[in-house]
């Protein structure tokens, strides 16, 4: 995934416990889980929850979080929102950072033979650059390399998933999952002249079936992976250079996996 994960977007207080596995496990978690996974478990939802914090810590920082979570017998849903905003240590270190998560699920019932969840974020973040600096800038008393225009960066990410469970027979169950992510990101580096546009599109959908006889239990899976990486070369300005000038990585991957 050449968009990664920002697990700053993870509240501590939603966070059950984290499993770390060692070894291949593609059939549960994907094809790039080849070497190991880190599996963060956040916790579920019981009954009602209402949640508000605000928080202020040194550098003039301070977060906003506030949540709304809801489980019924046979429903579920979630809205989650956050601001961060730590103006750092350093000169032109700030962090302005925005995130939104719904979610709503259901369980296999009368009405639908399957039970279902649908899940849709967004985070959007501004971050200055400080630069490198040497021991002789530090001893001068200066905290930030770069000058006017300061580097900077921003990104917008969002994602959605859609899962769908049955349980065919006591033996048997099936599970559906399709996800969509989509990062879109500028870098404005004028120390190093670099300036540029990075898009990132990822498509995953993946079938597991999950069957137990006499006491042992299988795992099976098909997968599709896609994963779309496009960097846009720009001028100063922020002018997209010309299409020819573009580095581009698409590749898809399929995989038949048991277990």
């Amino acid at each position: 995934d050449m968009g990664p994960v920002d697990l700053t977007q993870v509240s501590l207080a939603q966070i059950e416990r984290i499993e770390v596995i060692r070894g291949g496990n593609s059939v549960l978690y994907g094809d790039n889980a080849v070497g190991g996974v880190v599996n963060i478990i956040t916790k579920r939802v019981k009954g009602e929850q209402k949640n508000l914090l605000l928080s202020f810590n040194s550098f003039r920082g301070n977060e906003l979080r506030l949540g709304v979570r809801r489980e019924t017998e046979k429903y579920a849903y979630l809205v989650d929102a956050s601001r961060r905003f730590p103006e750092g240590f350093r000169d032109n270190n700030e962090l302005d950072a925005y995130d939104l998560g719904i979610g709503i699920s259901g369980a296999e019932g009368d009405l639908l033979p399957f039970g279902w969840e649908a899940k849709i974020g967004l985070h959007t973040e501004y971050y200055q650059l400080p630069g490198f600096i040497n021991q002789a800038d530090w001893d001068e008393g200066r905290r930030t390399r770069t000058d006017t225009p300061y580097d900077y960066g921003e990104s917008r990410d969002w994602y959605s998933r859609a899962i769908l469970s049955q349980d065919v027979s006591d033996a048997l169950s099936l599970n559906t999952e399709v996800s969509f992510r989509q990062r879109e990101a500028l870098t404005f580096m004028d120390s190093w002249s670099l300036y540029d546009r990075r898009d990132t599109r990822i498509t995953e959908i993946s079938e597991k079936v999950f069957l137990t006889l006499e006491g042992f239990e299988m795992v099976g899976g098909l997968e599709y992976y896609n994963q779309f990486y496009n960097i846009s070369p720009m001028e100063k300005d922020l002018t997209v250079t010309a299409k020819a000038d573009d580095q581009t990585v698409d590749r898809s991957s399929y995989g038949l996996y048991a277990k």
